[in-house]
């Protein structure tokens, strides 16, 4: 475990050379939602620069497969009630239940943590919206849908372009076909 103040970091290989040296900080600009909360870092640049890590979406790693693990990760040692811990339930009362908070990479603790794009409208075209969603989930199966009225859903026909955002989600852009417009997605 670090430091939840900073400290100063040295890795070493396998003989014991310095491979590098650097002090990290638990306030902006490097990730303050690691401070306290057993989150794991990841870094994408420099290593002594702040912006190049970011913390694990999910409490101790961001490798969560499946909804059970990721209800243990989020949920023992909490005072949340086993009832409030199931996939319909909505522990913190945001609105979006705990399967939502799971396939979203949302905190099931933390009211409005996070929120992604759930649903909305386009009016124009090409109709394009982006979604983050949890990486790797072996349980989950993401589908575009749209309507004209909130009845009478179908899947829409578009593949989206993903970007890895190496905290263990992903960030979806889907475009639309033509004449996709004027409907609720």
């Amino acid at each position: 475990d670090l430091s939840d103040g900073g400290e100063t970091i040295t890795l070493n290989d396998r003989t014991g050379a310095v491979i590098s040296t650097f002090t990290y900080d638990d306030v902006a600009p490097w990730p303050t939602e690691a401070d306290g909360s057993s989150s794991l870092l990841y870094i994408s640049g420099p290593q002594g620069e702040g912006g190049s890590w970011k913390s694990s979406v999910d409490p101790g790693g961001s490798m969560v497969t499946n909804y059970a693990a990721w209800a243990e990760r989020h949920f023992a040692g909490t005072a949340v009630v086993a009832g409030d811990q199931a996939p319909g339930a909505d522990a913190d009362q945001d609105g979006l239940n705990n399967l939502g908070e799971y396939a979203f990479a949302t905190n099931p603790n933390i009211s409005g943590s996070r929120e992604h794009l759930l649903a909305g409208a386009l009016l124009t075209e090409p109709g394009v919206f982006t979604a983050t969603r949890r990486k790797g989930a072996t349980d989950l199966t993401f589908t575009a849908q749209a309507a004209t009225t909130l009845q009478d859903w179908g899947a829409v026909v578009a593949t989206p372009v993903l970007v890895d955002n190496g905290d263990g989600t992903e960030t979806g852009t889907w475009t639309l076909p033509a004449g996709a417009v004027n409907r609720i997605y």
